[in-house]
């Protein structure tokens, strides 16, 4: 058996089985969950007897912080005290920890575009009992809705790993030595043992694939990722009726790359912290490109007054964004390739 391959689709499998729902009738969906359930609890319970663990041992610790309405007066952030309320009396006994991270860690969130980014490290006895594991999903269920609630363009669950997980951690998209300083729990100094399953050369390659990825997009004027309804959006405003879900997504990749790239060549980076520094890393055009989605998150608050939040691409997108996006995203893509080819690791 391949460990590494196991451990990392049963995560896949658990992240799925936590943050999808299942429509099928009532009596199915029970049986159907308990026995996904008892796989899952079962598959890690493998984990903990066979897994093969050779990477170094890290240990890293987090200054945490509780959100407090006195210290945060901004009525905006209502759905966060939600989730905390959800997370403190339904989820608690079972996580080590639930974390925010991205904007809503370093507070620069922009209202009405940024969405709520988090994750959760499931005990392991409870990860191994198939009824707490249905415990966790009942609450990560009500946690999604209170995200949608944020953001109705919310595009990612609560990530979710567990104490096994630590073991092999994927620090690609969610670097531990770069989560922000926020807890929904409490405030207080986490610390946690892991091992990085990711080198740089993995890193890098898992970059350099999505960087064709958007080489492909603009090739064939579809991007064919995070489908709503089952359509994919499309070049040039082709499905400006069903396409701010997918548009969001896409701009947003570029608004990450940033810290992508730096975390390849020089070490993790907040996403903040590399965009403060596109001028230094970028040319021109492709600084420029990065502005104009960085001016539309910005904004998007202020033009959004009066207009429904509906799946519809709005008019004054296009007034931020040329509707030659999948080609600038394509160049842009095509000018970090070369970085990367000529940066060794």
């Amino acid at each position: 058996m391949n460990d590494l391959r196991y451990h990392v689709n049963l995560n896949k499998l658990l992240n799925e089985f936590c943050n999808k729902n299942f429509i099928i009738d009532d009596l199915q969906k029970r049986y159907y969950l308990k026995l996904l359930a008892e796989q899952i609890s079962n598959g890690y319970k493998i984990v903990d007897k066979y897994l093969l663990n050779s990477a170094k041992n890290n240990n890293i610790q987090i200054s945490c912080q509780e959100f407090n309405k006195e210290k945060i007066e901004d009525s905006y952030l209502d759905p966060l005290y939600e989730i905390n309320e959800v997370v403190k009396e339904e989820l608690l006994n079972h996580i080590k920890g639930f974390f925010y991270h991205g904007s809503m860690s370093t507070m620069d969130y922009a209202k009405g575009w940024s969405d709520i980014d988090s994750f959760i490290i499931i005990k392991k006895e409870s990860i191994c009992d198939p009824q707490k594991l249905l415990e966790v999903k009942s609450a990560i269920e009500k946690i999604y809705n209170l995200k949608i609630k944020f953001d109705p363009l919310q595009h990612h669950g609560v990530n979710i790993f567990t104490e096994y997980d630590l073991l092999l951690f994927p620090d690609t998209f969610i670097p531990l030595n770069t989560v922000g300083p926020i807890s929904a729990v409490k405030g207080s100094i986490m610390s946690f043992n892991y091992n990085l399953r990711e080198t740089n050369f993995n890193k890098k390659n898992s970059l350099i694939g999505l960087l064709k990825f958007l080489q492909k997009t603009h090739k064939k004027g579809i991007f064919e990722h995070h489908p709503y309804k089952n359509e994919y959006l499309l070049s040039e405003f082709r499905n400006r009726q069903n396409g701010m879900y997918q548009m969001k997504y896409y701009l947003g990749t570029f608004l990450l790359l940033p810290s992508l790239y730096l975390g390849v060549i020089k070490g993790n980076t907040y996403k903040k912290t590399a965009l403060s520094n596109i001028d230094a890393l970028f040319s021109k055009q492709s600084v420029d490109w990065i502005n104009k989605i960085s001016n539309l998150r910005t904004n998007w608050h202020n033009e959004m007054i009066g207009i429904s939040m509906i799946n519809q691409i709005p008019e004054f997108v296009k007034n931020y964004i040329p509707n030659n996006y999948f080609e600038l995203g394509s160049d842009f893509a095509t000018e970090v390739l070369l970085l990367l080819e000529n940066h060794k690791i």
